[in-house]
């Protein structure tokens, strides 16, 4: 665009074409530690290594962490016991049918009364594991949060300014939630899960070993249907932030350089690359969610 009197091109218009970025465009790759908050890679580089340094950072939390797991495992065990205790009220009313004679209800109605106590007591302890999981997991949230924000702070201001600001917004924002909410699901479904499959599979055990060897037969089968699942499901979650961050960085710059859209006349650009964006992001998000939920 000229100057309708100078005929040249205003200072400004770089800013313009920086609101109307093609969307293919993209920063520069950042070598070294800074490339952490950049565009997330297709593949995790190091999972085992960012596992663990996520996890030390819950070593403050390690005295409510051993609580969490405490009663964990005492929910479990009386969850799992109570099948076991109700099957005595089902062997004191087969044995009544079987004998022609009346079902002793003191004591089915005092077995029944020791399995309600067993669950109402498991709901309790798993309860309290939840509460203090979620003040755990927040805690180191909020930790995290302080440092992405120190370190954020100590960045030049040539890497900052090179980045899409909505993008680094997203990942202070929506990175850091995903990992508190993956942490507080995860964790808790992680920890309970394989206690109730150690627990479960133990009292089947006891109770018949024939059966239990054909419904642990099944257990390899399930864990390769689910490593099928997550393994499709992944790829479509990293596009889904991946399309999360580019489309916070065009509402971003959009709503920043509002006044330099509307000079120009470019707001329909500006709603066509939103609408090419948000619908991309939306057939990420359906099939992350649709593929996971599987």
């Amino acid at each position: 665009m000229t100057d309708n009197a100078t005929g040249r091109r205003p200072r400004y218009e770089p800013d313009d074409e920086a609101v109307v970025r093609p969307p293919d465009a993209r920063p520069a790759a950042t070598p070294g530690p800074l490339r952490a908050i950049g565009m997330p890679a297709e593949k995790s580089k190091d999972f085992g290594g960012s596992t663990k340094r996520l996890l030390a950072r819950m070593r403050v939390e390690r005295a409510r962490t051993i609580a969490v797991l405490y009663l964990a495992l005492v929910s479990v065990t009386l969850t799992v016991l109570g099948p076991r205790v109700l099957g005595h009220g089902t062997d004191l009313i087969f044995d009544a049918v079987r004998g022609g004679r009346g079902v002793d209800f003191p004591a089915l109605r005092s077995v029944l009364l020791t399995v309600l106590g067993l669950y109402l007591c498991a709901a309790a302890l798993s309860y309290l594991q939840s509460y203090m999981l979620a003040g755990v997991v927040q805690r180191t949230v909020y930790r995290l949060r302080s440092d992405v924000e120190d370190k954020l702070s100590r960045l030049p201001l040539s890497f900052v300014d090179g980045q899409p600001r909505g993008d680094l917004l997203s990942r202070v924002t929506n990175d850091i939630d995903n990992i508190s909410q993956s942490l507080q699901q995860t964790l808790s479904q992680l920890l309970t899960s394989v206690l109730s499959l150690i627990g479960v599979l133990t009292m089947m055990f006891v109770i018949s070993p024939l059966l239990a060897t054909v419904a642990a037969i099944t257990i390899p089968t399930s864990f390769t249907i689910i490593w099928l699942v997550t393994s499709r499901s992944k790829k479509r979650f990293v596009a889904q932030w991946r399309h999360t961050g580019t489309l916070n960085a065009q509402i971003e710059e959009a709503f920043t350089g509002h006044a330099l859209v509307k000079v120009f006349g470019r707001q329909h650009d500006v709603e066509q690359r939103f609408g090419n964006k948000n619908e991309e992001l939306y057939t990420a998000s359906f099939g992350a969610q649709f593929i996971s939920g599987i």
